[in-house]
């Protein structure tokens, strides 16, 4: 159940936190980027947001420094989620980033990736709704249903259609 999810993410922050302790310079190392992917989520899921927007910030300045755009894609997605779920800005070199403007950059770094494309949009059409923003739900919605739909992407398709109905 949810307390073992939370052990899990308990766990992993503690495994990549010992990681980085023995590294000298653990951005230099090559697993850098993915260990911090995983300590984002690991303290998203545990509710650290202001420490997850932390990390996010470093592995976004990482990713663009190494011309990642998967990784770059990544980090916008979880700093729209981190801001939407916790109501904590994503500042970034002194700007603050809305959460809109968070998703907007994820999608835009993930123009190559499709799946993780639809799932900004997915995620970005259920923020929209959940805001009362229904036009701006059903703009979104409908980018990402031909993403999901061609990608079979049945459970996001499901979700979007459960809650935000077509207008």
């Amino acid at each position: 159940g949810i307390d073992n999810k939370l052990g899990k993410y308990t766990d992993t922050e503690a495994k990549i936190r010992k990681i980085f302790a023995k590294i000298p310079d653990p951005k230099k190392n090559q697993i850098y980027l993915e260990a911090v992917a995983h300590l984002v989520e690991a303290l998203f899921h545990q509710m650290k947001y202001t420490e997850a927007l932390e990390f996010t910030q470093e592995w976004l300045n990482e990713a663009t420094a190494k011309e990642q755009n998967y990784n770059k894609g990544l980090a916008w997605h979880f700093a729209a989620q981190i801001a939407w779920k916790s109501g904590i800005p994503f500042i970034n070199y002194d700007k603050d980033y809305t959460v809109v403007e968070c998703f907007e950059a994820a999608r835009d770094n993930f123009v190559e990736y499709e799946t993780e494309q639809a799932h900004v949009l997915r995620d970005w059409a259920l923020f929209e709704f959940n805001l009362g923003n229904v036009d701006s739900a059903q703009k979104v919605k409908d980018q990402a249903m031909p993403l999901l739909i061609k990608l079979n992407l049945d459970a996001d398709i499901d979700d979007l259609n459960d809650t935000i109905p077509s207008i």
